[in-house]
């Protein structure tokens, strides 16, 4: 498995072509991405958010010009890179908040794929506490595994197969 720093894919995302004007959102640059067409926004404090062309996300920010505290992700998928120095373990981490599930992240890489009726995390580095908002239990998600956070309550931790984990990092050209 292939493994990238949040600093290596900010020097990675300035090579790449940027299709569009560069634009600033909740305090984030925005950039669109080809191959496989992507937004990604760079925030403040190492927060790197890669959303697929067709995902819906809204962000949730603290204060005008400060990094967003969440985003709303109601389809589609996100890969997040936080720089875990940038994580105080006093303070709430970064979270993606979805229809059956909160992904609070605790300084790591990590994707969240919202589909009908369901959301799924997978931790690639680092942890992520993952809240089901049905059976209002929350579990801890190291490298490797994930978490599929059905309507129904379903709520098993895996570490996933090769497969699956390469065909999410493709969505994100990885």
């Amino acid at each position: 498995m292939k493994h990238t720093s949040p600093f290596a894919l900010a020097f990675v995302l300035a090579l790449l072509p940027v299709v569009g004007a560069a634009e600033t959102i909740a305090g984030c640059t925005r950039g669109v991405l080809r191959d496989p067409a992507r937004q990604v926004y760079t925030c403040q404090g190492g927060l790197v958010i890669e959303a697929e062309a067709a995902a819906r996300l809204t962000f949730v920010v603290a204060a005008p010009e400060g990094p967003p505290k969440a985003v709303r992700l109601d389809a589609g998928a996100v890969w997040i890179e936080l720089d875990p120095a940038q994580v105080k373990a006093d303070q709430p981490g970064f979270q993606i908040r979805t229809p059956q599930a909160i992904a609070s992240v605790r300084g790591t890489t990590y994707a969240v794929d919202v589909t009908e009726g369901a959301s799924a995390v997978f931790v690639a580095e680092g942890q992520v506490s993952v809240k089901n908002i049905a059976a209002d239990r929350t579990v801890r998600l190291g490298p490797g595994e994930g978490v599929d956070v059905a309507a129904d309550k379903a709520f098993t931790v895996r570490t996933w197969g090769a497969k699956r984990v390469d065909a999410l990092r493709a969505r994100f050209g990885r």
